[in-house]
């Protein structure tokens, strides 16, 4: 018996004399010693010679010498017997030859172990012999190398057979290429696997074959690079299988493109996982259409994110539906955006966690429909923050249900834009609670309106504040209100306000309450009315 290295010295020419007897008699170490050429040489009829033990033998690198006709003559049985290594050496046309019965007989590991040169040349007839055994034995870096129309031959138990490594080598194309019947045929497990590529070659009509289930399993990245136009064919059902994490996770474009009815089927908990990036990207339409279950869900982020238009949107009925902490993270801008009739919808206790900024940015129309009651619980900090177009809308009613300590947080500026009637309308208590910067920027105009009373309420404090001009806008009346320690108060700047009729006409206590500043701070004709008033005594 001829030994390899025998066999490996003969010449081709040499090894194509064999009669099929002499070519059934090597040894398999003599068949494994061939070269391609010497294998290329052997006729059809020499290779039927061969026994399945021989043809196992044959090195990767001898059958690259077999042609298409050679493999015609090799059974399934025989293709089966092949080592892997040696079935990837065949050459892309002879693998292409082989019939889909001859491919029916490999195992999976000759299949997982095919060059992605032999996986392209796979004819839709040949991928159609392949079992599900076979399929699911394919890798990603095969699965990849298919081409479009050999996925698309793949019937519903072969797309079901893939392993979820392949899946996720599948790109948008191959999706693309699958039917809507085959891409039901995935497994929630597979659906999961599918790359946030290869989403994106889902069409339209693709979209109804994936249960809430399905939905559920999809990674956020990769629900989150559906198509918008296949996003808004979700139904509310499927939408309503969303986890948290995928909710959050969706692109502004798809929350653009949510239906109202879409929206409806958003649970709270969906709702309260919404970023303020996505609450922004709602349409008015959109936010409109949340109940108020939903309009409670949200997130303090989400509601900050609001637009004033957004809050517009909303009715009356849901803005009721707002927390306090929800109300209190409201932006400035945001509070704009509220009507009149939604002020009744919040308690003082929500008003009072409005941002002052927020607060300050209501219109003057809403700050007008405020009741007392509600803004009776202000804080200092919001009082003072009170624009002054809001101020001056103020009513008397309004007025009255501020408390001591409001009134006394009340700017300069805020003061100054007080109306007559309403600084009219001031208790003395209030008065007396106005804070020195306030008192001096009292206008004649509004200090000629004050009442004896209100006057008679200031503080020799506040009667320090008060400037020159100030003093002259007082009446002689309103003097008498003035306690000695009111009068001693006065700063000597100021004490040119007064004029000789009004220090005749104080009191005797009155006057001899003037300190020796004040009456060095007076002139002539004020000293001599001093002076007058004292001989009177």
């Amino acid at each position: 018996m001829l030994s390899s290295a025998q066999i490996g010295a003969l010449t081709t020419d040499g090894i194509a004399s064999f009669t099929t007897d002499q070519v059934a008699a090597l040894s398999a170490a003599g068949v494994g010693a061939l070269n391609s050429a010497q294998l290329g040489a052997l006729s059809t009829t020499q290779l039927n010679a061969f026994t399945t033990t021989q043809l196992a033998a044959l090195s990767a690198t001898a059958v690259a010498g077999l042609d298409t006709d050679d493999i015609a003559t090799i059974s399934s049985t025989e293709i089966s017997a092949l080592n892997a290594k040696t079935l990837a050496g065949l050459s892309t046309a002879t693998f292409a030859a082989l019939t889909s019965t001859q491919l029916g007989g490999l195992t999976t590991a000759q299949t997982g172990s095919l060059v992605t040169a032999q996986v392209k040349v796979l004819s839709t007839g040949q991928i159609a012999g392949l079992t599900t055994a076979q399929v699911g034995s394919l890798t990603s870096t095969q699965i990849g190398a298919l081409s479009t129309d050999g996925l698309a031959s793949f019937t519903t138990d072969q797309v079901a057979a893939l392993s979820a490594t392949a899946v996720a080598a599948l790109s948008s194309a191959q999706i693309g290429a699958l039917s809507s019947t085959k891409l039901d045929a995935f497994s929630t497990k597979q659906l999961a696997a599918l790359s946030t590529a290869a989403i994106a070659g889902l069409a339209t009509e693709d979209m109804a074959t994936i249960s809430s289930t399905e939905i559920s399993a999809l990674s956020a990245k990769t629900l989150a690079n559906i198509a918008t136009a296949n996003f808004a064919v979700l139904t509310s059902t499927q939408l309503g299988g969303l986890t948290t994490t995928q909710t959050g996770a969706l692109g502004t474009a798809q929350i653009k493109a949510l239906s109202t009815a879409q929206i409806d089927g958003l649970s709270t908990a969906q709702v309260g996982s919404l970023t303020s990036v996505q609450i922004g990207a709602l349409t008015t339409d959109g936010i409109a259409s949340f109940t108020t279950d939903q309009v409670a869900a949200l997130s303090t982020a989400a509601i900050a994110a609001l637009s004033s238009a957004q809050i517009g949107a909303l009715t009356t009925t849901q803005i009721d539906a707002f927390s306090t902490g929800q109300l209190a993270a409201l932006s400035s801008s945001a509070v704009a955006g509220l009507e009149t009739g939604d002020m009744v919808t919040i308690s003082s206790t929500e008003i009072t966690a409005l941002r002052s900024g927020a607060l300050a940015n209501l219109s003057t129309a809403n700050f007008a429909a405020l009741t007392s009651t509600q803004l009776g619980s202000l804080t200092t900090g919001q009082a003072a923050a009170l624009s002054t177009a809001q101020i001056k809308v103020l009513s008397t009613a309004q007025i009255d249900g501020l408390s001591t300590a409001q009134i006394g947080a009340l700017t300069s500026a805020q003061i100054g834009a007080l109306s007559s009637d309403n600084v009219i309308s001031l208790t003395t208590l209030q008065v007396s609670a106005l804070s020195t910067a306030a008192v001096a920027a009292l206008s004649t105009t509004q200090l000629d309106a004050m009442s004896s009373d209100q006057i008679g309420a200031l503080t020799a404090t506040q009667v320090a504040a008060l400037g020159s001009a100030a003093i002259a806008a007082l009446s002689s009346q309103d003097l008498l209100a003035f306690s000695t320690a009111d009068i001693a108060a006065i700063n000597a700047k100021a004490i040119a306000g007064l004029s000789t009729s009004d220090i005749s006409n104080l009191t005797t206590a009155q006057q001899v309450a003037f300190t020796t500043t004040q009456i060095q701070a007076m002139n002539t004709d004020q000293t001599n009315a001093i002076v007058l008033a004292y001989q009177s005594i």
